[in-house]
C-alpha cells in the first residue's frame, strides 16, 4: 500500500480566513494490506513538510523499492521523524481513514476570531456529548517534557494505552466527541507555534479516527476555560438545536486543582461545574480510579471573614463583624457621615473591589470629588487635584489602591497641612472574589448605569496588591478608626446568575 499525506485549501492561522484547512489520507489500496479502521500505527512517519503557516501538511509518498539509508545520510528534516508505534503515538495517521473524513479548520468563532473551531469527519448532533481537554487529559509531550516542541507536529504521546479505544467507545455508544483546549498564544510568541499546534492536532484527530469536533480558546477572553463562551456556541450553533442531555454527558480534564498531581490548575473542574457537565479527571475516567477531586471554593460566597490579612494584623476591634465601624456596601448611609467642613476620604483596596461603584453611590451625591490614578495617571496629579479642590472648600474621595503606609502618609500629611482631617474606607476583599469580580466586570460589562466599561487587570497586579499591603490603622494618622466595607454583588437576578459562575 502506498501512503501519502494530501492537504486541500488554505487557511490563515485562526485569523479569520473564509477558507478551510484540511488534513486527508489518501490511500490507494493492497491486497495486502489492513484496513482495519481500530488500527492507530503506522510503520513510519511520512517525511513531511510545512506549506504554509495555516497548518498544511504536504507529504511524499513513501516506497519501499527505494534503498533505506542511515539517518545520517538522510536530510535533518527526515532523519529527525519519529517512527510509529503500536499506540499512534507521534506518528501520521494511518492508511484506514477515510479520505471523506479528513480534517478541516473552519471559520473561528467569536468577533475577533480567538477561538479556533475544527471537525474531523462530519460530527453529528446529539443529546449525548462527551466532552475532553487535551493537553494532560489525552496527549502529553514525549520523553516526559514539561511543554511540547514549538515546531515538531509530532512531539506528542497518548497519555495512557487505553485512550483510544475508551474514547471510541464512547463515539460508538452514540456520543459525539468534542475537545475543548486553551492554547491561549503568548505576546511575541513565533506564529510557526499556532501552525505546528493546528498540524499536530490534525494527526491527533486522525489518529483517534472518529468524527470529532476541537475548539481552542488562544485568547483570555470569554472563550477561554472556565468561562463558557465555547460552550455557549456549542449548544446553540452547532449541535442543531439539540438539547443537551445533562445527566448523561460528561467532561474530562485534567485540571482539577490536585495536589497530588500538581494540577497547574483547576479551570477544567471549574469548566465542568459552570456547564452543568459530570466531571472526572483521566485518572478516574481512563484509569478507573477513585475520585481525588474537591469542589473548588465559591468566590461569590466570599465575606471580610474569608480575609487573606494575616493573623494579629487587623488593628481594632471595630473591624470584626457586627461592631461599629463595619458596614455593607448597601448600607443607605454609606459611612459618609453629615461632618462639616472639607475632608480627604481615602480608599483603600485591590482591584475590582468595588471602590468606584461605592464612591458613585454614596460620595458623588454628597458632592464629594473623584481623584483616581487610573485617569489622571500620576500620583502627583492626584496629589495636586486634592490640594485645589480642598483650597476650594470642597472634599475628595481618593479611589485609589492604597496599599501600603507609605503611600497613604502622603495623603494624611497633605491633609494636616491644609488644616483638614483623613478618613478611611478599608475595602477588604478576599484575594479569590477580587479576581473574579475583576474578570466578570472585563467579560460582561457595566451592570450598572453609573459604571464604566473595565479592561481587564493583569492578575499579577492584583496578587502584587496583597503580597505588598499593610492593613490601615488609626494610629497613621486617621481621624477615626477605618471604616470596614464588606462585599456584597448587587445587580438584577439574570445578571447575578452570570456572576454565581467560575471565571478565573
Amino acid at each position: 500500500m502506498k501512503r501519502s499525506l494530501a492537504s486541500e485549501g488554505t487557511s490563515g492561522s485562526g485569523s479569520g480566513s473564509s477558507q478551510d484547512d484540511e488534513l486527508v489520507l489518501s490511500t490507494k489500496p493492497s491486497s495486502s494490506a489492513n484496513a482495519s479502521t481500530s488500527n492507530a500505527s503506522a510503520s513510519a512517519s511520512p517525511t513531511s513538510k510545512t506549506a504554509s503557516a495555516s497548518g498544511n501538511v504536504n507529504g511524499s509518498a513513501v516506497s519501499s523499492k527505494k534503498p533505506k539509508l542511515a539517518s545520517i545520510f538522510l536530510p535533518k528534516s527526515a532523519a529527525s521523524k519519529p517512527k510509529a508505534d503500536a499506540a499512534g503515538n507521534g506518528t501520521a495517521p494511518t492508511a484506514s481513514t477515510s479520505t471523506s473524513r479528513g480534517f478541516k479548520w473552519l471559520e473561528p468563532i467569536g468577533s475577533g476570531g480567538t477561538c479556533l473551531h475544527g471537525v474531523f469527519g462530519e460530527p453529528a448532533a446529539n443529546s449525548l456529548v462527551a466532552l475532553y481537554d487535551l493537553d494532560g487529559t489525552i496527549v502529553r509531550p514525549k520523553g516526559g517534557k514539561t511543554w511540547p516542541s514549538s515546531k515538531d507536529e509530532y512531539d506528542y504521546e497518548f497519555i495512557l494505552p487505553n485512550v483510544l479505544d475508551k474514547i471510541r467507545d464512547q463515539h460508538s455508544e452514540g456520543y459525539s466527541i468534542v475537545i475543548v483546549t486553551n492554547q491561549k498564544q503568548t505576546p511575541g510568541r513565533k506564529t510557526t507555534a499556532l501552525a505546528t499546534w493546528k498540524r499536530k492536532m490534525a494527526l491527533i484527530a486522525a489518529v483517534i479516527d472518529v468524527p470529532l469536533r476541537v475548539f481552542a480558546a488562544l485568547a483570555d477572553d470569554e472563550f477561554r476555560k472556565p468561562r463558557l463562551g465555547i460552550w455557549s456556541h456549542f449548544t446553540q450553533q452547532f449541535n442543531a438545536g439539540i438539547q443537551v442531555d445533562h445527566d448523561k454527558s460528561f467532561y474530562v480534564g485534567d485540571a482539577a486543582g490536585r495536589t497530588r498531581y500538581r494540577d497547574h490548575n483547576d479551570t477544567d473542574l471549574k469548566w465542568a461545574l459552570n456547564a452543568q457537565l459530570r466531571f472526572y479527571t483521566p485518572q478516574e475516567y481512563f484509569d478507573n480510579r477513585q475520585q481525588e477531586w474537591k469542589v473548588p471554593v465559591q468566590p461569590w460566597t466570599l465575606s471580610h471573614t474569608h480575609t487573606d490579612s494575616k493573623p494579629g494584623s487587623r488593628p481594632v476591634a471595630t473591624f470584626e463583624g457586627g461592631k461599629d465601624g463595619v458596614i455593607d456596601a448597601n448600607h443607605s448611609d454609606g459611612g459618609v457621615g453629615g461632618e462639616a467642613g472639607p475632608e480627604i476620604v481615602l480608599f483603600v483596596g485591590p482591584p475590582a473591589s468595588g471602590k468606584t461603584l461605592y464612591y458613585q453611590r454614596h460620595f458623588a451625591p454628597r458632592g464629594y470629588e473623584h481623584v483616581n490614578q487610573d485617569v489622571l495617571r500620576t500620583r502627583a496629579k492626584c496629589l495636586s487635584s486634592v490640594e485645589a479642590s480642598l483650597n476650594q472648600g470642597r472634599s475628595c474621595v481618593v479611589d485609589n489602591t492604597n496599599r501600603d503606609a507609605a503611600t497613604r502618609r502622603q495623603y494624611i500629611d497633605l491633609a494636616n497641612r491644609l488644616g483638614v482631617r483623613v478618613r478611611c474606607f478599608y475595602f477588604d476583599v478576599p484575594l479569590q472574589t477580587a479576581l473574579h469580580n475583576n474578570a466578570f466586570r472585563a467579560l460582561h460589562g457595566p451592570v450598572h448605569k453609573d459604571e464604566t466599561k473595565r479592561e481587564l487587570v493583569p492578575q499579577h497586579a492584583i496578587t502584587a496588591w496583597y503580597r505588598d499591603r499593610t492593613v490601615p490603622d488609626q494610629k497613621e494618622g486617621f481621624a477615626a478608626p477605618p471604616t470596614l466595607v464588606l462585599w456584597e454583588f448587587v445587580g438584577p437576578a439574570h445578571i447575578k446568575e452570570l456572576y454565581e459562575l467560575y471565571y478565573h
